[in-house]
């Protein structure tokens, strides 16, 4: 057997990295089954219910940021809620299965000096809010789906109904 390393190392390394990706491949396909019904999720919608007025109707998402600098990165984490005239944003913090919430804010639409909402399509939109000097004050990333992947990416959380919703309403207010 280890002759067979000897002589094919090309192949065995191919059949490594062929086992490496179907390892990751079925850890994300079970993932995102599971992000449909996560606890995250279910955690996430509680928050938003809890400091969202019971009267507003609103478009709930899981959004999150995060900067790389070197070897280390920084995240923020939020649970977000919009509505045609506001976003109401939540600040997370996530330790281990453990999901709190800190002091929530709001901003509204016409506050807003620009709206940054990334290229149409696709599942992943990266959002950029500026205010009325044109300063830059709030940036995010929306998903259709999130999966735990590394410590910047904790949760499972499948949203896809209401990515494209909560979009929507972004562009709307892109465009007004």
């Amino acid at each position: 057997m280890f002759d067979f390393m000897d002589k094919h190392p090309m192949l065995m390394l191919g059949l490594f990295l062929a086992a490496f990706l179907l390892y990751f491949l079925i850890k994300y396909l079970f993932d995102k089954h599971k992000g449909k019904n996560s606890e995250e999720r279910r955690r996430v919608l509680e928050i938003l219910k809890a400091v969202i007025p019971v009267e507003e109707s609103y478009v709930p998402v899981y959004a999150y940021w995060t900067e790389h600098y070197g070897k280390s990165s920084k995240s923020w984490y939020y649970a977000m809620g919009i509505t045609d005239e506001k976003l109401y944003v939540v600040p997370l913090h996530i330790a281990g299965k453990v999901i709190g919430y800190d002091k929530s804010f709001v901003i509204h639409k016409n506050s807003l000096g620009k709206v940054d909402s990334g290229k149409a399509g696709g599942s992943v939109r990266y959002v950029k809010l500026y205010d009325q000097n044109q300063k830059e004050f709030l940036k995010f990333e929306v998903n259709e789906v999130n999966t735990k992947m590394d410590k910047t990416m904790p949760l499972n959380i499948v949203q896809v109904e209401e990515f494209h919703a909560f979009v929507k309403k972004l562009d709307e207010w892109k465009s007004q």
